[in-house]
């Protein structure tokens, strides 16, 4: 259900929903030799989400490739690798020993088709821990979106991230919140899904600790951030979530 695109509803928080290019962005293993997921969102989120994965696949490239039509999707691009692997851009090659992802620009003929699997992956076994791996990826790109999205649209006091960007060396000589929501958590809604992505190893694992955080600050001002954000993963949320009662308690005293 995570192989969404251009159809997805963070899609259409993009405006991308015109262009219909579902094969903007592909992550390629150089491990694998294989792509294990695209999409059709931005490159600079794109990077994020090669660094939430980067725990479990060393060396991630998103290639952006200058496609028009859809070959590749979602289902089939471990079908396909880059013919052209020595990339070069700030002194290293997609191929260089690393951990950290990297963002790379590819021409459309860099792409071929290679339906026969490497003979490291050839084995059912390490296959399907590849295949786990995929989903979870495609996943992790559409709750990332949806994270970001939504703290665009209900974090109205991000004053963690201004503190840390433009007021790093100063104290400012009081509590800098990472979000308006008020609760138990301090370190932020957003920061928080980033964590459990980070460390998680399915979308059950993930969903599951994303569930109780919602549990535990349960608030007035997150009852319509966490609303839209099951309603960008199109799924519903715990029906427990549904009924809890609020605590109101905890509503924001911060001036708008």
């Amino acid at each position: 259900m995570w192989e969404k695109t251009f159809e997805a509803k963070t899609a259409n928080f993009h405006m991308n929903a015109f262009k219909k290019r579902s094969n903007s962005n592909c992550y390629y293993s150089p491990g694998v030799d294989r792509f294990f997921a695209i999409d059709t969102l931005d490159p600079y989120t794109a990077l994020e989400v090669a660094q939430l994965l980067s725990g479990k696949m060393p060396g991630i490239a998103v290639c952006i490739l200058g496609i028009d039509d859809a070959f590749m999707t979602n289902d089939n691009c471990h079908e396909y690798t880059l013919s052209e692997k020595q990339v070069f851009a700030t002194g290293a090659s997609i191929l260089f020993s690393r951990q950290i992802p990297a963002v790379r620009r590819f021409p459309p003929q860099s792409v071929v088709r290679a339906p026969t699997m490497p003979h490291d992956y050839s084995n059912n076994e390490n296959f399907q821990v590849f295949l786990e791996f995929k989903q979870y990826a495609r996943f992790v790109i559409q709750a990332w979106h949806a994270a970001k999205q939504c703290d665009c649209v209900f974090n109205f006091m991000p004053m963690e991230q201004y503190a840390n960007n433009y007021f790093k060396d100063l104290n400012p000589g009081f509590n800098t919140p990472a979000d308006n929501v008020n609760g138990e958590l301090q370190t932020g809604i957003t920061n928080e899904i980033r964590k459990i992505l980070y460390f998680s190893n399915t979308h059950t694992e993930a969903l599951e600790q994303i569930a109780q955080m919602w549990r535990t600050n349960n608030t007035p001002l997150s009852q319509a951030w966490r609303t839209q954000f099951y309603n960008l993963l199109e799924i519903d949320p715990p029906a427990d979530l549904l009924n809890a009662e609020i605590d109101i308690e905890r509503y924001s005293g911060y001036l708008l």
